[in-house]
Order: structure tokens, then C-alpha cells, then sequence
């Protein structure tokens, strides 16, 4: 894959998958704008070693549970990269509890967190790749969306929700040169 000249803000860049595609992206030519919650440190090394390696990386701090946070990191982004051709939506929350157990607070993070940050950065960043006729987003979802796992409700909820958009934004953004995945 070849990403010459493409600009990725990754969600979550910090550990697991989300260092593992910002790596991915780097490696394969593109900008990338790390976004991180928390562990600092981890996001640091991450960025350090890209950049040792010669690729461009740029590092976003920033709570995704608030919609005005929400918009500073797609804010943030443009200023960085100048442009969003890559949204990957990997940053997430979790309650491992029944779902009878859980509070509004758990409920309104975790939903804040796992589905209305990705519908914000895609209503926030894929006008661009319209207008472009170029972009890519991928949001990461889990097999708990899919049914029951327990302890997982809440999540799995979320994680159904990123399932509809994913396909809703899919169909809309098609006709534009805008894959959704």
C-alpha cells in the first residue's frame, strides 16, 4: 500500500491496534496525527520512533467523551496535517459490568466515547474528502456488538451503534470516493 502524500489522524494511537495502524500508515507513506487520552509516555515513544524513522507524525492530546474536545481534535488535525484523507476511529472506553449495573455516567461516557466521537470526526472530516473525491475511514467495532457477552453489554451496545454508522456513512459517502469500513 502506498499512502504517499495521504494524511491519517488515528483515534487511540497510544497502544494496541491503534499503534499498530499508525505504524501501518507511516510505514506506508502517510502523515500521521497520533490522538491520545492518556499515558503520554506511550504515544511519545510511538512518535519518537516514527519519526526516527523518518516519517511524519504529529501528536494530539484530547478526551473524546465531550463533543467540544471532540471538535478540538479534528481541529487540531487540520492545523497539523492541513488535511484528513485517513480517519481511523480506534479510540474507545469500556465498562465490564451487567448492563443493570452500570450508571448514566458509564452510559454517557461510554457511548460519548465509543460512538458519538466517531460520528463527529466523520461529519467533521469526510466533507473534505468529498470534496477531494478521496478518503478512507475505518471504525474499529468488536464481536460484542454482535450479541450478548457478558459483562459486555454496554459496550456491545456502543459498539452496535458504530456498526450502523459504518454502514449508513458507507452508502452515503460512496458515490464520493469515500470508503467506510
Amino acid at each position: 500500500m502506498e499512502l504517499a502524500d495521504r494524511r491519517a489522524l488515528v483515534t487511540g494511537a497510544n497502544s494496541g491496534l491503534g499503534q499498530a495502524m499508525a505504524t501501518m500508515l507511516a510505514e506506508a507513506g502517510a502523515a500521521v496525527a497520533l490522538h491520545y487520552r492518556s499515558n503520554q509516555q506511550a504515544v511519545d515513544a510511538l512518535a519518537a520512533s516514527l519519526r526516527g524513522a523518518g516519517h511524519t507524525v504529529h501528536v494530539i492530546q484530547g478526551d473524546l467523551s465531550t463533543a467540544a474536545a471532540t471538535r478540538q481534535v479534528a481541529d487540531a488535525a487540520l492545523a497539523q496535517l492541513g488535511q484528513v484523507d485517513i480517519l481511523i476511529n480506534n479510540a474507545g472506553d469500556w465498562v465490564d459490568k451487567p448492563l443493570l449495573q452500570t450508571s448514566d455516567a458509564e452510559w454517557d461516557r461510554l457511548i460519548d466515547v465509543d460512538l458519538r466521537a466517531p460520528y463527529l470526526l466523520t461529519r467533521l472530516l469526510a466533507p473534505g474528502m468529498v470534496t477531494r473525491g478521496w478518503g478512507r475511514i475505518v471504525n474499529i467495532s468488536s464481536v460484542a456488538s454482535l450479541g450478548y457477552v457478558p459483562g459486555e453489554g454496554l459496550y456491545g451496545i456502543a459498539k452496535a451503534g458504530i456498526n450502523a454508522l459504518t454502514h449508513a456513512a458507507g452508502v452515503e459517502l460512496a458515490p464520493h470516493g469515500v470508503t467506510v469500513n
